[in-house]
């Protein structure tokens, strides 16, 4: 039997274009399949002779002014999103009573239909070189101002790549949300006030369609993952409202439930991308990529909520009313961790602690010179003086974590010149928040608070990057410069470098590194939104809080998360090969 096309569940009666139809420029070979509103044909170019699929709106909507251009608006935008793992629109075709969309031919099946003839369910490996690669299409959309808002499986397509591997796309960026497709197709997509299909659907998709936000499209790409990790349905919608209501009231079995096997790490991610409440989901598709792809040997599958690991003991400390969600007067666990426990852990080299006790990681421990220079206080060797100051923290124009922009006065204090460095000059890396935060204390240091990291590379004139205004470039920061993005090539092509490798990223006041190379963790916890809590200040108790704040972005990061008021976050207890960081550290007196 030969292979299923990727159309071949969608009905294929009554066909517009007959074989041989000239289509502009194209000759029509074969009906692939379609919908309510549209066909998709194979089709070959006259002359050139290449393979195309176009696909064709229904003529007995074409009298729909307000659909036609909608269709055509389709187009338009999806052949601007130049993406390797987007089905690319080529052309548009306007013949009389046709309007069609001329798209590359992928030979390939859906990942509904990969789900449908599978026995067992895939292994983490075969997951990631689906959903790595969607991610980074969904990102590159969304960077482009483009909500998919029907994200599932039957609207990712499986081709083949060069070597024989899996090459996924992102297909369908818009029309089958116009109007409900034929009754017997399997979940099809309506088109009343909600937009989307209903098993993939966000809480707030299903309530409002205005709602509907970038993290609506990660939660239907955690219920497609739930999907195919364990080759169930997050919820069951053979009864429409019963769905609603499961969608709504956040009741999804836990995708270990039904496949007690699946790695842990998927099944943390799929936890995350689907909460209910969207300031509890990933921020971006990074995020959720960073989560899924890159190792972290402190992961660990953390009960519903999350836990802190049981070999720390508690601490306790005063109340923090008003802090981000989550925290209570009680606090993390005090981390001790030694060589062999760091073995254990796998992802810092056995050296870490003994360098860092020593104080040779490019800075010595705090209290040791209260002698000032001229006006300025003497900070602790390989750390920079930051005067008193206010600025503009956050940023309008950047990710809805980074708002409202609002003034903080922030006062002096002293921060590590570079991040934290082996004897290798590369940066330590692999670190935790616990970790990071022990390995300051043992200096008599501390971690930045959020609002002095921020300080420190933006200063009182709010500059976009550490440096300036000067777009990133590669002799300023460690970052990845593909022409688009995508986590796991820029993984397999970088590599941290010595922590003073590049001077021209320097702040004015002389510290390096602030973007890029290694992600640093910092004192806050993660709130939404600047609205939602206060800044941490420094030397106050810290009470528990379920993650804390990265800046500064990564090497296998791309340039727009370079921008000094970006804010990353995790788990406390997650680290993994991008995560360092820096300490800081009241000036005397």
């Amino acid at each position: 039997m030969s292979r299923k096309s990727a159309f071949d569940d969608i009905s294929t009666t009554s066909p517009l274009l007959a074989p041989g139809t000239q289509l502009g420029s194209f000759v029509v070979e074969e009906l692939l399949g379609g919908g309510g509103m549209a066909k998709v044909y194979r089709v070959r170019h006259k002359v050139l002779g290449g393979l195309y699929a176009v696909k064709v709106l229904d003529p007995a909507l074409m009298a729909d002014e307000e659909l036609r251009q909608r269709f055509l608006d389709e187009g338009r935008i999806q052949a601007q999103l130049l993406h390797p793992h987007i089905v690319q629109v080529r052309d548009i075709v306007i013949e009389p009573g046709i309007a069609g969309l001329i798209m590359d031919f992928v030979d390939g099946e859906t990942l509904e239909q990969l789900i449908a003839r599978r026995e067992t369910p895939p292994t983490a490996e075969e997951i990631r070189d689906v959903f790595g690669p969607v991610l980074a299409a969904v990102g590159h959309a969304h960077a482009h101002g483009t909500i998919h808002r029907d994200l599932k499986p039957g609207n990712i397509l499986l081709g083949q790549s060069s070597d024989g591997g899996v090459h996924p796309f992102v297909m369908d960026f818009g029309i089958a949300k116009l109007q409900a497709d034929s009754p017997g197709q399997k979940r099809a997509t309506r088109a009343d006030a909600r937009m989307g299909t209903l098993a993939y659907m966000s809480p707030e998709q299903v309530r409002r369609a205005a709602d509907v936000t970038r993290r609506s499209d990660l939660y239907s790409l955690g219920a497609a993952l739930y999907e195919f990790a364990t080759l169930q349905p997050p919820v069951d919608d053979t009864v429409e409202f019963d769905a609603m209501q499961a969608i709504v009231q956040g009741r999804i079995t836990p995708a270990e439930a039904v496949y007690p096997e699946i790695d842990p790490v998927i099944a943390d991610c799929i936890h995350r991308a689907m909460q209910p409440d969207p300031a509890q989901r990933f921020a971006s598709c990074a995020e959720f990529a960073e989560a899924l792809l890159v190792p972290s040997a402190t992961r660990h599958r953390a009960a519903r909520p999350s836990s802190v690991p049981p070999h720390r003991p508690p601490i306790t400390a005063p109340s923090t009313a008003g802090r981000g969600e989550g925290q209570s007067e009680s606090g993390p666990p005090s981390p001790a961790p030694s060589g062999p426990a760091l073995a254990s852990l796998g992802g810092l080299p056995g050296w870490f602690w003994g360098v860092a006790a020593a104080g040779l990681l490019g800075v010595a421990a705090y209290g040791v010179d209260g002698l000032t220079l001229g006006d300025k206080p003497r900070c602790p060797e390989g750390m920079v003086y930051i005067a008193e100051g206010s600025f503009m923290m956050g940023s309008e124009t950047g990710d809805p974590d980074e708002r409202p922009q609002h003034s903080v006065t922030v006062p002096a204090f002293c921060l590590d010149k570079t991040e934290a460095a082996g004897a290798d000059g590369l940066p330590v890396h692999g670190v935790n928040w616990y970790e990071a935060r022990t390995a300051c204390e043992r200096r008599g240091a501390r971690l930045p608070t959020e609002m002095e990291w921020e300080f420190a590379a933006r200063g009182p004139q709010g500059r976009t990057y550490p440096w300036g205004e000067t777009a990133p470039s590669k002799d300023r920061v460690n970052f990845c410069d593909l022409p688009v993005w995508s986590l796991q090539e820029c993984l397999a092509i970088g590599r941290t470098v010595p922590v003073d490798a590049l001077p021209g990223g320097a702040t004015p006041e002389g510290v390096l590194g602030l973007a890029g190379n290694v992600w640093e963790w910092v004192e806050d916890c993660h709130i939404y939104d600047y609205m939602q809590g206060r800044h941490s200040m420094p030397g106050e108790p810290v009470g528990a809080c379920p993650r804390r704040v990265m800046r500064g972005g990564a090497f296998a990061y791309d340039a727009t998360v370079m921008r000094a008021s970006n804010r990353n976050h995790d788990k406390p207890e997650v680290g993994n090969v991008l995560r360092g960081y820096r300490c800081a550290a009241s000036p005397p007196p």
